[in-house]
């Protein structure tokens, strides 16, 4: 399937709610969705990571409302959950042994504690790119929905393996310090950043946005 096929595939397509009013994400989620599907093939943004300058941002929100506008345009999208807090069960052998899990109709879940996903990502590791490959017979793009890049978390390593990164801040919580902190954070680890997406956006906007 072609990608001019995929877009025109995203037109009228916006989620609803159930009395049938399009979500204030909907479009915003497809403009972005469109942009991926018109990237060069030589910067095909197949692993996207999203991820929040600060913790409780809506990150997973943001990264599931991508993944459903992806899954509009007949892509089979792969949400990866890092959960290094905690551990969550080894998944990852199963799905790329079960093809018949993935779907172009819906995103497929798969969710990784720490001890798992710092072995995908170890430095001087293979393991990362041959999974890539697996994933890629199965998937068209998988989202990395990923912790804040600070000191204790694998997101600054992982970031330099993603073909793209989002950033994700909160309307009157996020603060130009930590918005500032994550990026340089990101732009260390030579992270290709594609955005920052603004969650819960109200008319009322913080003042360090300079009225953007």
């Amino acid at each position: 399937m072609n990608l001019s096929h995929r877009e025109a595939r995203l037109a009228g397509r916006a989620p609803r709610h159930s009395d049938g009013q399009q979500t204030e994400l909907a479009y915003p989620m497809l403009e972005i969705a469109a942009r991926i599907f018109r990237t060069p093939a030589q910067r095909h943004l197949r692993h996207i990571m999203v991820t929040g300058a600060m913790r409780r941002v809506g990150t997973s929100f943001i990264a599931r409302s991508l993944a459903n506008a992806l899954s509009l345009g007949a892509t089979r999208v792969l949400i990866v959950e890092v959960q290094p807090a905690q551990e969550a069960p080894d998944e990852l052998p199963r799905l790329l042994e079960a093809p018949a899990m993935t779907s172009a109709e819906q995103p497929t879940t798969l969710r990784l504690g720490s001890t798992e996903f710092m072995g995908l990502i170890a430095p001087g590791s293979a393991h990362f790119a041959d999974v890539s490959i697996r994933l890629s017979e199965r998937f068209d793009i998988v989202i990395w929905d990923m912790p804040p890049p600070g000191m204790a978390t694998p997101t600054s390593v992982a970031a330099e393996l993603m073909d793209g990164v989002m950033l994700v801040i909160e309307n009157g919580r996020t603060s130009r310090r930590a918005l500032v902190y994550a990026a340089e954070r990101l732009r260390t680890s030579d992270a290709t950043m594609l955005g920052v997406v603004m969650n819960r956006v109200s008319s009322k906007r913080p003042n360090w946005l300079g009225g953007a």
